[in-house]
């Protein structure tokens, strides 16, 4: 079944169930780095807004066979019929003072989003943008979130300075960086899926480089959009200042930045080529942040491209 026929049944379906006091639409939104993400919402007639419930994971596992369609249908009538999302009525999201706490910040490639841009406040951040969202709620693998837009600045009576204000006072506290060794992240990674027994026996033959080149991994707790953790203040100085060196910034994916103390220029090359085959090969095209190596200087505190 093709995505758009999925759609048309997931909606045909929503409909059935829901009845006439409800409202079902289909909404395309445009998301990360150009990706076009469908989405189902529900409301009672006379409501004037509703949360989105995105329908590509769905469709995903029900191509793959992991899931039937009378699953998909019932876990999403489910989801808007005991309201899994918090209750943010139209008033309150008029009212910014009730959510100048809720905004957050995130880094995305600014040439890949040019027509996400275009429509949203950010601050540019070498090649990147800094976007700016409403941290709505936390479940335990995911957030509902609300970019915002210019229209909410025109509606809020605010601007990009003031959003980038608070974005910065909110995103460290809601969302805390992590900084590991990336050995402790494969051991977590290799004992969450081959257990603990299994994870002992592969590290035994496993290179240990951290002494040539150590790497560390800078994410947010919840491993989710991270790579915006470089901009939390003093994440990258008091790292510097404890290793006694320059930093080296791989960005991995929109999720997370990989950290390399500098040592000399001949590193660079194999470095930037090491990122471009990684975003070609490894991460998904929605979760590229960027081709680029960048360096934090301990002694000025800039961050620029390599």
């Amino acid at each position: 079944m093709k995505l758009c026929r999925f759609i048309e049944t997931i909606k045909t379906e929503m409909e059935k169930l829901c009845g006439n006091e409800y409202q079902v639409l289909i909404e395309n939104v445009l998301g990360n780095n150009g990706e076009k993400r469908a989405g189902i919402s529900v409301r009672k007639k006379g409501e004037t807004s509703s949360p989105l419930v995105y329908l590509s994971s769905y469709y995903d596992r029900f191509a793959e066979d992991e899931i039937p369609m009378e699953l998909i249908i019932k876990d999403i009538y489910s989801i808007f019929m005991t309201r899994q999302f918090p209750e943010i009525s139209g008033l309150e999201l008029n009212d910014f003072k009730r959510l100048r706490k809720r905004v957050t910040y995130r880094l995305i490639n600014r040439k890949l989003n040019e027509e996400l841009l275009k429509s949203v406040p950010y601050v540019p951040y070498c090649d990147l943008a800094i976007v700016f969202y409403l941290l709505l709620d936390r479940f335990s693998n995911s957030r509902m979130t609300s970019l915002i837009y210019k229209e909410h600045l025109k509606m809020w009576g605010t601007d990009t300075e003031t959003l980038y204000t608070l974005a910065k006072e909110n995103t460290s506290g809601l969302l805390p960086a992590r900084l590991r060794n990336i050995m402790d992240v494969l051991r977590d990674i290799a004992r969450e899926h081959l257990g603990a027994d299994n994870q002992e026996k592969i590290f035994e033959d496993f290179p240990d480089n951290s002494g040539k080149l150590p790497m560390y991994v800078l994410s947010n707790m919840d491993g989710l959009y991270g790579a915006a953790a470089v901009l939390y203040d003093g994440v990258l100085k008091d790292f510097s200042e404890k290793l006694e060196k320059d930093l080296l910034l791989l960005p991995s994916s929109i999720h997370e930045m990989l950290l390399i103390p500098y040592k000399n220029e001949a590193e660079l090359s194999d470095l930037k080529e090491l990122v471009r085959h990684i975003n070609q090969t490894e991460v998904p095209a929605k979760e590229v942040l960027s081709d680029h190596v960048y360096r934090y200087s301990r002694e000025t505190g800039e961050f620029s491209i390599v």
